[in-house]
């Protein structure tokens, strides 16, 4: 048995395809990672496409990439030869559709991470569902946008093993007495959103905000704090993965602000996660999936705008028993852990 795992950019920006890996491996399966390196990264999957791409390309441009980046896909699968299929994204799964059809009909796995081409095209993403072993979304808001005439089963953005290590630790420490720090880690997108955040806490006293990861809103947000002359905002490019903990654990509050469109309102972030497992409150925008939680499960804020946010998040704290927070997280983690085992035995299912 030999799986390919088909990512839309590079590794270290699909952090999702790690948990098919991770069942895989955990059960001797081989695999290997195909993966579209449009920054011209030093890519570690076994076969990337290297295709330089700027954040500034049109939309024809990027068609083009993709037609391209399906070419080279295909040339592996009929190299490889491999058994089963796990896809990512629409203008993958859509531009990789004869040969799903033709040859892997049943055998593959469409996981649905984002919302793009797809509403544009009903008709070839209807096939696509229809002729997969099963369809996977990361994120119950999906739902909202998706066909519902087919199954649909659920993915986490976590690994079961930290989220259970999490939720069995002992909680120790609380709320911060002195300054509190909030942080941006991840993708840095959503340039607007950010500026929100960033003109929030300048000038406020006790508070910082740190953006750790790359993207391509973190030039123009570094230059925004430059020409405005703004302290309390620091920015950290490149980080490896296994650093992100330690960020996380320096921090008070996670944010999560997204603009008020489709698809932030239906996603699920890695942000989210780690909000949970490392017990730092997020703040997230109102009547979003990520808001809905933060709001019913009271594991952070929601909000329309920033106004305010100091005082928002003061608040919070000041509302909220540190101990009882932890165990609302947990509750969650819990939930979510039980849906990540239904979605791990169904994927063993399909690898069988």
């Amino acid at each position: 048995m030999k799986v390919a795992i088909i990512i839309p950019s590079v590794h270290w920006n699909c952090p999702y395809a790690d948990i098919y890996a991770r069942i895989l491996e955990s059960h001797n399966v081989k695999y290997d990672i195909i993966s579209f390196n449009r920054k011209l990264d030093n890519e570690d999957t076994k076969y990337h496409f290297d295709y330089g791409l700027s954040n500034s390309s049109n939309a024809l441009k990027k068609l083009i990439a993709n037609i391209k980046y399906c070419r080279f896909v295909r040339r592996v699968l009929k190299k490889e030869n491999y058994d089963r299929i796990v896809v990512f994204s629409s203008q993958v799964g859509i531009g990789l559709l004869g040969i799903l059809r033709s040859k892997y009909r049943g055998r593959y796995i469409f996981d649905y991470r984002d919302i793009s081409i797809e509403q544009h095209l009903q008709f070839l993403f209807k096939k696509l569902l229809e002729n997969s072993y099963m369809n996977v979304v990361s994120s119950p808001g999906f739902l909202r946008v998706l066909p519902p005439a087919f199954e649909y089963e659920i993915c986490h953005n976590l690994n079961i093993t930290i989220a259970e290590k999490a939720i069995n630790e002992e909680i120790k420490g609380g709320w911060s007495n002195g300054s509190k720090h909030i942080i941006t880690i991840g993708g840095i997108r959503d340039y607007n959103a950010n500026i929100s955040v960033i003109d929030a806490i300048n000038g406020r006293e006790g508070y910082s905000l740190s953006f750790v990861g790359r993207g391509e809103s973190g030039p123009k947000l570094a230059e925004y704090c430059k020409n405005n002359n703004i302290p309390n905002v620091s920015f950290i490019g490149f980080y490896k993965k296994e650093e992100e903990p330690n960020y996380i654990k320096k921090a008070d509050f996670i944010n999560i602000f997204y603009p008020r469109i489709i698809t932030h309102d239906t996603a699920v972030s890695n942000r989210f996660y780690n909000s949970l497992i490392y017990k730092k409150p997020m703040i997230t925008t109102v009547n979003t999936t990520q808001g809905d939680y933060a709001a019913n499960y009271k594991v952070g804020i929601a909000r329309e705008s920033c106004k305010d946010l100091t005082e928002r998040l003061e608040d919070f704290i000041n509302t909220n028993n540190f101990d009882n927070y932890c165990k609302r997280c947990n509750k969650l983690l819990e939930q979510f852990i039980k849906e990540q085992y239904s979605f791990e035995n169904k994927v063993l299912s399909f690898v069988k």
